[in-house]
């Protein structure tokens, strides 16, 4: 899944135990393989496929998901690299959150294999900077968020492999309640915590997004131009 075809985002801005929001197309882009962009108040961007179904899909096969840093690392006080342990560690919460969020929908179960009524979810995690290692040695620090990462999510049709709908948000890596100028210090149980809530923050974002759209009778055709 490479970044460049990952230009958008699903529709993940209202709640499922609220209203259904309209989904309103945003006309500034649309992707080569028929995604077109919508807003949305909860991720940086978003699309979604005209006329795609979600109703019919009862399972995800949610892949593992690929991390990678900004730069090369630089020494401290600059960005550091997780080892190997660690980044197998971020995967492991990945995968934690996202199974534990979607299945709490009661709409669908987890898949091991595609197949039909089954949705592929494929993520990475990109341009991933970290301030504040999750394995904190020595002296602590106080520090007011982490690192950044950007989530670039794929949802597909595991069998036909037609995509439906796209994600990329950026966040800052801070734990869950935590003000934006909030200094707190830097611990193993922090840093990693700050980590697992935007993960689960994303899953529960995605999970609710494809609880609305599987309200809906079909994703809404792109309005008429005049």
């Amino acid at each position: 899944m490479r970044l460049a075809a990952l230009a958008g985002a699903v529709a993940l801005s209202a709640s499922c135990t609220g209203p259904l929001r309209p989904v309103r197309y945003d006309p500034s882009g649309a992707t080569g393989d028929g995604l077109h962009r919508v807003r949305s108040n909860r991720v940086g961007v978003a699309f979604l496929k005209p006329g795609a179904r979600f109703a019919g899909y009862e399972a995800l096969l949610i892949d593992p998901v690929r991390v990678s840093h900004k730069t090369e690392p630089r020494p401290p006080p600059g960005s550091v690299a997780l080892d190997a342990a660690a980044m197998e560690r971020v995967k492991r919460i990945f995968q934690w959150c996202f199974d534990r969020e979607l299945v709490q929908s009661g709409e669908f179960t987890v898949a091991s294999e595609p197949g039909p009524g089954v949705l592929r979810v494929s993520g990475q995690i990109v341009d991933l900077v970290v301030e504040a290692p999750p394995d904190q040695v020595g002296e602590r620090s106080y520090v007011s968020d982490t690192g950044e990462m950007t989530l670039a999510l794929d949802v597909r049709d595991s069998v036909t492999g037609e995509p439906l709908a796209r994600v990329i948000d950026r966040r800052t890596i801070r734990p869950a309640g935590a003000g934006l100028w909030e200094l707190y210090q830097s611990s193993n149980v922090r840093n990693w915590g700050a980590i697992e809530d935007v993960f689960c923050d994303w899953a529960s974002i995605l999970r609710e997004g494809l609880d609305e759209l599987g309200e809906l009778p079909e994703v809404p055709a792109l309005p008429a131009r005049n």
